[in-house]
């Protein structure tokens, strides 16, 4: 039940490609009051959709490679937000929702997803994150961060 709030551990990991592909990672409890899962999940549901699209990020840069997973449980069906696109908002988005014995694939250009974990950012944000994203930054200044973000949803 979204009313009462989100809470869990969150998993925290940034990692480097080439020789540099180290992972720091941490876990943190995160407690999400109920007002600001309510307005998360209705950001969430502003995403526009299309299932004839093929799921293209936008690489603007060399040496810079996000990827953001937003993922979200039920006991009906797991929806997945994910987007490897450079810029403030990573569009493009992919969506895709599992479900017992189906799986749909959508794209979005919608900034919806990348604002809705803003609203989030507050209560995830931790100097244990920067402390990873900087040692990892020590021995090559390019390097891939790429945080996720699960939430189990209640039954």
């Amino acid at each position: 039940n979204p009313g009462s709030g989100l809470s869990g551990d969150g998993y925290f990991a940034v990692g480097g490609y080439g020789a540099y592909n180290i992972r720091q990672q941490y876990t943190k409890k995160i407690v999400i009051p109920a007002l600001v899962t309510q307005q998360f999940f209705q950001k969430l549901n502003e995403t526009k959709m299309h299932s004839t699209s093929q799921y293209q990020p936008v690489k603007k840069r060399h040496d810079d490679y996000p990827a953001i997973t937003i993922q979200i449980t039920t006991p009906e069906q797991k929806v997945i937000f994910f987007s490897s696109s450079q810029g403030q908002y990573h569009v493009p988005w992919q969506i895709k929702i599992k479900e017992k014995t189906k799986e749909k694939v959508y794209v979005s250009e919608s900034v919806a997803p990348a604002a809705a974990l803003l609203l989030l950012k507050p209560y995830i944000e931790h100097p244990g994150l920067e402390n990873v994203i900087n040692k990892q930054r020590s021995p090559r200044p390019q390097i891939h961060q790429s945080p996720k973000l699960y939430i189990n949803k209640p039954k």
